[in-house]
């Protein structure tokens, strides 16, 4: 039978954070073991150990669990990827590095059983599910507008070369998560495409003004 924890934290502030905190754990790992349809609060609520009662005090469904819990890996594996990152390498070795640490999260994460979210969701609360995506562009914008601006990367058009290198990346998501794709033989295969797309040599950095001389060539 569930149990309503007491108060253990120094405040009523930090208790509701940890509880909100343990109640996403639950969520993730029933997840990951029922998939979202077959998933229910009650079985949240036990995992968590708290009442199904006291567990809509922090979330209204399971939609909003998802969402939540969503933004909260996101948040928490973008922070990872600035650190990893850093400032003082080429940014070609930066996007090297970033490719890299996605697809490695990939491969550790195996797919949710049951129907595709978007099949499930409603249109609205898929788009806002989504939307956490945002949070991976940030770190990736940075690396592409400072490879554009010392002549590292070829491209006129760093917002849609980020989205595009995002795309390419997620296309492995599935791929990587069920093991139909080897992990380095994939992350050699989307580096080399991706600096390649790039104008920059897969085994180094691209000259300077390498990308002005192949546009002046096409005139």
């Amino acid at each position: 039978m569930p149990f309503v924890p007491k108060i253990s934290a120094a405040s009523l502030a930090e208790h509701r954070e940890a509880t909100r905190n343990r109640i996403l754990d639950a969520w993730g790992e029933l997840l990951r073991r029922y998939g979202y349809e077959k998933l229910t609060l009650a079985q949240v609520g036990a995992e968590a150990g708290i009442a199904r009662t006291a567990l809509y005090n922090y979330f209204a469904d399971k939609e909003a669990l998802l969402i939540a819990h969503t933004t909260r890996e996101s948040a928490t594996f973008v922070e990872m990827i600035r650190r990893e990152l850093g400032d003082s390498d080429s940014a070609t070795e930066r996007l090297r590095r970033y490719i890299r640490l996605n697809l490695a999260d990939f491969a550790t994460r195996p797919p949710i059983p049951g129907r595709d979210l978007m099949h499930v969701l409603t249109p609205e609360k898929y788009r806002e599910l989504l939307s956490h995506t945002e949070m991976f562009e940030a770190p990736l914008r940075e690396i592409i507008d400072a490879g554009a601006a010392d002549g590292e990367f070829d491209t006129d058009d760093p917002a849609m070369t980020t989205a595009l290198v995002l795309g390419c990346l997620f296309a492995e998501r599935t791929p990587l998560s069920t093991g139909k794709h080897d992990l380095e033989r994939a992350t050699e295969h989307v580096t080399t495409f991706l600096l390649r797309a790039l104008g920059c040599p897969p085994g180094g950095r691209a000259s300077a003004g390498s990308g002005s001389q192949r546009s002046g060539s096409k005139r």
